[in-house]
């Protein structure tokens, strides 16, 4: 089982997602990756290839557009934080059908939460001033984190000597990775 990040960066703005790389993500940016191919498979058998080439282009541009207005959304929510929809695209200087429907699929997400008038932000947005925090948190946890998983496989071999698949010989190794990532990523929500 491999877990790990999808990322891609559109323009300015980097969008990162995390799980299961067997499945689909409804997060950025395997939305975006995923929206080209869903609309040509529409047409697929009906237009020539040239004419496909030019669409692909030119949805990618306005692929990427979106993409950084999403962003921006996203960055204006963490640096003023929540706000009025209607303030959120003045600021932005987006057309209020525009703003309305990226809150929405903003919202679909759970990117953001839509609280009674305001817009709030439901996930931590990290710019380029961040890293030397986050690189500081990585030094102070790495070793705490692999301490207590390493000692934790201990104990959990014991406690899981007698299931299915370390009876049928699998490594538990495999079984750990699975445990961990449930415990500390948490359950899919399939919902």
């Amino acid at each position: 089982m491999y877990w790990g990040s999808h990322s891609n960066r559109f323009g300015r703005i980097a969008f990162t997602s995390f799980g299961d790389h067997a499945g689909y993500r409804y997060a950025f940016p395997d939305l975006a990756w995923n929206l080209d191919s869903l609309i040509l498979r529409r047409e697929e058998n009906r237009l020539p290839d040239w004419l496909r080439g030019k669409i692909t282009e030119a949805f990618n541009v306005f692929q990427t557009g979106c993409m950084l207005e999403l962003g921006r959304i996203l960055l204006l929510l963490n640096n003023e934080g929540p706000m009025s929809a209607s303030l959120l695209g003045e600021k932005l200087g987006l057309e209020k059908e525009q703003a309305e429907s990226l809150l929405k699929l903003l919202a679909d997400m759970k990117y953001v939460s839509l609280s009674g008038e305001k817009v709030v932000l439901n996930y931590p947005v990290f710019t380029a001033s961040d890293k030397t925090v986050v690189e500081d948190v990585w030094r102070i946890l790495s070793g705490l984190v692999e301490k207590e998983a390493c000692e934790y496989f201990n104990s959990l071999r014991a406690e899981l000597a007698e299931i299915t698949p370390i009876c049928m010989g699998i490594d538990p190794r495999e079984i750990y990775t699975d445990v961990w990532h449930w415990v500390f990523v948490g359950q899919p929500d399939h919902g």
